[in-house]
This record gives structure tokens, C-alpha cells and sequence, in this order.
């Protein structure tokens, strides 16, 4: 099936199965969003000690004698203003899987997608530099949603058109991530960035 787009060249779809069955395990494509939205959290998060609020160490009043429970510093966790107890400290989060379970996961997104008809190739990307033909471009190939456009090495052009078009996002085939492409409702790809993609996920 193929989609004229208004002078740039025909996008193809992409023959089902050409990316193999998609038969992967849902548990495995779950770990690799878990996997990815973990390694998106930057461990930042700090509360302060005992030792680090700003205050004075100074006993509050004597220790008996004023029939309130005994206390001491007024940074305590238990006052306000005080210090939080065990609360979250900065730290390094990150999550790994293997390579092969990586590749197997992109190989299943690819091939699910390329079943449901949401793989083209583009023969050509058109030699715009405008956002709004870029868009026309688009429109006239019947994209819609969160679109991906994968080249080897994506031209100048094709960056600076596509760059401010919401939900429209260019990759390189070698970088391209696993939620990259979950995310994606269409993966246009060059034949260059298929030709690579396939050795990527099948060999």
C-alpha cells in the first residue's frame, strides 16, 4: 500500500511480518517500560537530618518538674519545623536489562506495529526546511498522533522542519530506544534506517 505525499515521495507500508512475529512476552515489555521509566528518575529527592535544619540545640525547658513530656532539641523529628526521620536521600536509581532482552523488546514493538500498519519507509523525506511544509507533508501521508521519523543520519532538513511540530520526533536508527518507539502511533523510517533496524532486532 502505498500514500502519495504531495510531491516528496511515496511512504510505503510496511508488509506485515516483516519484522518477524510479534510473539514477545508482555512481561518482558513491561520490565522494558519499568526498566525505562526508572532510569528517567534523577534520585534528587532530600529531606533535611537532625543535623541540618537551622536551629537552636538549646533544651526547651528542664527536664522535670513541668509535667510535659521531656524534650530536648527542637529540631526533633516530632516537632514542627523540626527534622524528618528516615525521610528520602539523594541517590543514584538505575535500572538494566541485557542486551538481548533490549533488542527482543524492540524487535516485538516493531513487529506488533508493523502487523497493525503503523511501519512505513519513505523514499525520500522532501527537500523542505519550513515547519509548515514539513506539516503538509505529514498531513498528506495521513500521519496522525505521535509520529517517528528514523534516518541513519537525519538530514539538516528534516531536523529543522520536523523540530517544532508537536508529537513529531526524529531519531537515529543506531540510538533509537525502545520507548521511543512503544510511544510512537507511526514509525516512518528511510530505507537506509529500515535496512539498519532490521539488522538491529533480527541478526
Amino acid at each position: 500500500m502505498a500514500r502519495n505525499s504531495d510531491g516528496a515521495g511515496d511512504i510505503v507500508v510496511l508488509n506485515k511480518g516483516d519484522f518477524g512475529l510479534a510473539d514477545v512476552s508482555s512481561e518482558l515489555l513491561k520490565r522494558a517500560l519499568e526498566t525505562h521509566a526508572t532510569n528517567q528518575r534523577q534520585g534528587t529527592s532530600s529531606t533535611q537530618s537532625r543535623s541540618e535544619v537551622t536551629g537552636s540545640t538549646a533544651k526547651l525547658y528542664r527536664q522535670k518538674g513541668t509535667g510535659r513530656a521531656r524534650a530536648g532539641s527542637a529540631n526533633s523529628p516530632t516537632r514542627r519545623g523540626g527534622s524528618v526521620a528516615f525521610g528520602p536521600r539523594p541517590r543514584q536509581i538505575r535500572a538494566q536489562m541485557s542486551r538481548r532482552e533490549r533488542k527482543i523488546a524492540v524487535r516485538g514493538v516493531l513487529a506488533a506495529m508493523t502487523d497493525s500498519g503503523c511501519v512505513s519507509v519513505a523514499r525520500s523525506w522532501g527537500d523542505f526546511a519550513k515547519t509548515k511544509e514539513r506539516a503538509e507533508w505529514i498531513e498528506a501521508a495521513g500521519l496522525k498522533g505521535r509520529i517517528l521519523l528514523v534516518d541513519v543520519e537525519p538530514p539538516e532538513g528534516l531536523l529543522r522542519s520536523a523540530r517544532n511540530i508537536p508529537g513529531v520526533q526524529v531519531v537515529r536508527a543506531d540510538s533509537m530506544s525502545f520507548y521511543e518507539a512503544a510511544v510512537a502511533d507511526h514509525i516512518v523510517a528511510s530505507e537506509g534506517a529500515l535496512a539498519l533496524l532490521r539488522e538491529r532486532v533480527m541478526s
